[in-house]
């Protein structure tokens, strides 16, 4: 996270308000080490998350995004992966061009649950925040990539390499939840470089709203924040 150098020491102590403004500001580049490491690692976590090798340009990301099938899905709004199934290219045209189909920060991707096929709009927090490619994003981001895929534990035995184990972070909060959301999001995406925003898609605003969604239920924020630790 070279583009805050006090972003590290504020995750860890949990400083919601300072973490939203260091997003606020954005990247310098897409190049920060964060979102480089995911942008090498995104085709590995893909391929482990549908299950099928996907392969991704190392330079370039004009094959990611809304461009790519199966990338597409990890990033469609949940509410409309059974809509994508049945006919994803027609879905991708649509959140392209369609306003009734506007991808938002409002609007959860898939990637972020558990599993995505399950999903109900009567009970929208079920699997939620559990999403492979969120989980093996938060390892490469905290732990380090070694230890990105493989492990029982989220943090509690971290490699030097990885943030948790550089600065002694032995707890997952949710602004690091949030924040490995954010880079997860990126790096899926087709942005060759941080803007703050993909098109009507805020980074900020998805930060923001994924952490309002703790206070809000209280108790599904507890059970969600065991199963992370």
């Amino acid at each position: 996270m070279t583009f805050c150098p006090e972003l590290e020491t504020r995750l860890r102590q949990g400083d919601i308000k300072f973490v939203s403004i260091a997003l606020k500001k954005g990247m310098r580049s897409a190049r920060s080490s964060d979102a480089h490491r995911l942008k090498e690692l995104a085709g590995r976590f893909a391929s482990e998350t549908v299950g099928t090798q996907i392969g991704l340009d190392g330079d370039s990301k004009m094959d990611r995004g809304f461009n790519h099938n199966k990338l597409g899905r990890l990033l469609i709004p949940v509410e409309y992966i059974k809509e994508y199934d049945r006919d994803p290219i027609c879905m991708r045209e649509r959140v392209k061009g369609d306003a009734r189909y506007k991808v938002t920060a409002h609007r959860s991707p898939a990637f972020l649950y558990e599993d995505p096929d399950d999903y109900n709009p009567k009970h929208v927090l079920q699997g939620f925040l559990r999403g492979k490619f969120l989980v093996f994003c938060f390892r490469a981001i905290f732990t380090g990539p070694r230890g990105s895929i493989r492990g029982p534990s989220m943090i509690q035995t971290p490699t030097r390499t990885g943030m948790a184990g550089i600065y002694g972070l032995l707890t997952v909060t949710v602004p690091m939840i949030a924040y490995s959301a954010v880079q997860a999001r990126f790096a899926l995406s087709e942005q060759q470089t941080w803007t703050g925003n993909d098109s009507a898609f805020s980074y900020e605003v998805f930060f923001e709203t994924l952490l309002k969604v703790f206070e809000v239920d209280r108790n599904w924020g507890k059970e969600t924040l065991s199963w992370w630790n």
